[in-house]
Parts: C-alpha cells; sequence; structure tokens
C-alpha cells in the first residue's frame, strides 16, 4: 500500500462525501455515497443517486440516455470517507 492516498487514485470507486451540499437530500445526515469521476484543483466531479434522481423527477421521466454528474467545489466539502484493502477487527473481538 503506498504511503499516501491520492484522491485522483479514487475515480471510478464509490466514496462517501459529507457536505452541507447533501444536508436536505440525506435527511440531516449530510453524507451521500457517490461515484467518483474527476478530480480538479477547485473540485471534484461524482455521480450521486439522490441528484439522479432528481434529475428524473424534475424531466418527469424513468430514464435518462446518459447519468448525470455534478461539481462539488472543494470549499463545500466537510469530509471524504473511502475504504483501504486492509482488515480491520473490532476491539470488541480482542477484548
Amino acid at each position: 500500500m503506498p504511503d499516501t492516498m491520492e484522491l485522483r487514485d479514487l475515480i471510478g470507486t464509490e466514496i462517501f462525501i459529507s457536505s452541507k451540499w447533501f444536508s436536505k437530500k440525506t435527511k440531516g445526515k449530510g453524507r451521500e455515497p457517490v461515484i467518483l469521476h474527476g478530480v480538479e484543483p477547485g473540485g471534484i466531479w461524482i455521480e450521486a443517486k439522490s441528484v439522479n434522481e432528481r434529475v428524473l423527477d424534475r424531466l418527469k421521466t424513468r430514464m435518462l440516455k446518459s447519468t448525470p454528474v455534478v461539481f462539488l467545489p472543494y470549499h463545500q466539502i466537510e469530509a471524504i470517507v473511502s475504504e483501504v484493502a486492509n482488515t480491520m477487527l473490532s476491539d470488541k473481538l480482542t477484548r
């Protein structure tokens, strides 16, 4: 495993975003599972199910020819959570 994690290395994977931008959509939890599609100096491009559902509702349709992606500026992101390929055990198992 590399010593550092680069956000661009997570492109194409599911991550969780904590942002006030999602707080209304996630009933106050403020975090959303998203697919990371791109990383730019000012923010990230993401695919979010809640955004897709909103677009479908507004267009009054059930299907689109392509999946919408959204640019989320870094200043609107509170935290990004991802996973690494290491096994994690609860402290409760070792007691």
